[in-house]
């Protein structure tokens, strides 16, 4: 039977993985796929392979082999995914992502790589469901800045304020926050100024920021 055929290549791929021989691993990999083309095991491993050649468009279509062998496993769709992006297949990487919250709705990864590809799409509103998990309960400046960015781009000026303010409640000298926020509050001098101040006092050899410093406190 197969599963016997393919057991004495299987061990010489392992024992050459153990110490280093990553050309004959490849070759006795092969083989394992030559008996058994939709073994998960062989497929990560020429994977990782490739990748490691700095062949990642090769390593994709292991990566999916892998994936679709086992459906139910989640690393193997990341692993995919990532691959995706790594090579310009952006619109696939956004399939496969969305795959991966079908296994697991609350992976950050996940929500984060989505949001990313959707941003650079110039998709911003169907980004924001995705920042909102990365921000819920969260501490993670950068991902409350990326919400902020966000609802900016959509023109939700109160949410992008609360979005930028939730940034100085964890790092109060955030500068793209007191920026952001310093427009956000043109219209109320006096609140500008505080945001503009911080901005010019943390690049004290900036002209500019001291010129929007005197012009609100005008």
């Amino acid at each position: 039977a197969t599963p016997d055929r393919d057991k004495p290549w299987r061990r010489l791929a392992l024992a050459l993985k153990d110490l280093g021989a990553a050309a004959g691993e490849a070759e006795a990999w092969r083989h394992v796929l030559g008996l058994a083309p939709a073994d998960p095991q062989a497929h990560e491993r020429m994977a990782a392979l490739l990748e490691a050649e700095g062949r990642p468009a090769e390593a994709a279509g292991h990566l999916k082999a892998a994936a679709e062998a086992d459906p139910g496993r989640i690393k193997p769709w990341k692993r995919y995914a990532r691959v995706l992006e790594e090579t310009g297949q952006d619109e696939e990487a956004l399939r496969v992502w969305r795959k991966v919250l079908a296994l697991d709705a609350a992976d950050p990864q996940a929500h984060d790589r989505l949001a990313a590809l959707l941003v650079a799409q110039g998709l911003s509103g169907r980004a924001l469901k995705h920042l909102r998990v990365l921000t819920e309960g969260s501490e993670d400046r950068a991902a409350w800045r990326r919400l902020a960015r966000a609802h900016g781009e959509l023109e939700h000026w109160r949410k992008a304020e609360a979005a930028w303010r939730r940034v100085l409640e964890i790092a109060p000298g955030d500068t793209e926050a007191h920026a952001a926020l310093a427009e956000l509050t043109a219209d109320v001098p006096a609140q500008a100024a505080v945001h503009l101040r911080a901005v010019a006092e943390a690049a004290p050899k900036t002209p500019d920021a001291w010129r929007a410093l005197g012009r609100a406190l005008a």
